[in-house]
């Protein structure tokens, strides 16, 4: 008889203890695999209210997966591209932003997706001591944009872009250029500029970019005159290493994208403008 009032006295302390009750109360998380399409919106737009995109986007990713509604997909695909972008994804964030121009040309977002393609592939561009293949594609997109005559909100954003990227590919002839000047060869000079002239004729017509640094510096070390050199040199190194410092600051990609964020007076090109 003891051994049962025992028994149930402690039965009826747990029954009364708070930390048990809510224990045994049902949570109510779920996980976004279970819930519904709403629940799904539900959540994602809490989240974003919260400033949680990572998390929003496997909402975002599983909403796509169950909804049959074209315009919800279009609407979801692009958001997915914005959220991938926001949280600094760029390799995603640009596939998934072509993906939606290609799908939906005509979409009254479509420019916005291209030009934010762009700007993405531009965060992805290295240094100009480094490969050079992602300023390649910045620019071949920006040229494939700006031949969209349709497209006018974000022309300026993405030339300002495309400027910047052929800067930096010059920054890597000025360092070719400045490699062969200390062997004195100046035949293979002579090449890249004429290479220059070439490649970067639009930096030379909007009067952004003029020779006359590199002309200064080859005609000195085919004259030998060493002063002259020395002066040449400094000149066209400190050119050179006032782009790369520019072009090493991890704030620059989202300054030059931002026309309104952009250094004022610029840095990246002040040696290069004609006075």
């Amino acid at each position: 008889m003891l051994i049962f009032f025992l028994i149930f006295s402690i039965c009826c302390l747990a029954e009364s203890d708070p930390m048990s009750q809510m224990l045994k109360k049902p949570s109510n998380y779920k996980h976004f695999k279970l819930m519904d399409y709403e629940d799904l919106k539900a959540k994602k737009d809490e989240l974003l209210a919260e400033g949680k995109k990572t998390a929003a986007i496997n909402y975002v990713d599983r909403m796509l997966e169950l909804t049959k509604d074209l315009s919800e997909i279009r609407e979801l695909r692009l958001q997915a591209a914005d959220l991938y972008f926001d949280i600094r994804e760029f390799a995603i964030a640009q596939k998934k932003y072509t993906d939606f121009a290609q799908y939906y040309p005509n979409h009254p977002q479509a420019e916005h997706a291209e030009a934010r393609a762009i700007e993405a592939a531009w965060m992805q561009s290295l240094t100009p001591d480094r490969d050079p293949s992602n300023t390649h594609e910045v620019i071949e997109m920006a040229n494939a944009f700006l031949k969209n005559s349709n497209y006018s909100e974000k022309r300026e954003q993405v030339k300002n872009i495309k400027r910047e990227a052929l800067v930096k590919l010059l920054c890597k002839e000025i360092n070719t250029i400045e490699f062969y000047l200390r062997q004195n060869n100046t035949k293979a000079v002579e090449k890249r500029i004429e290479f220059i002239k070439r490649e970067f004729k639009e930096l030379i017509d909007e009067k952004i970019l003029r020779l006359e640094p590199i002309q200064e510096y080859h005609d000195a070390v085919a004259a030998k005159d060493k002063p002259r050199i020395k002066k040449a040199q400094e000149n066209l190194h400190k050119c050179y290493s006032g782009v790369c410092m520019l072009h090493h600051d991890t704030d620059l990609h989202k300054k030059v994208a931002n026309t309104e964020k952009t250094f004022k007076p610029r840095k990246t090109i002040d040696y290069f403008l004609v006075p």
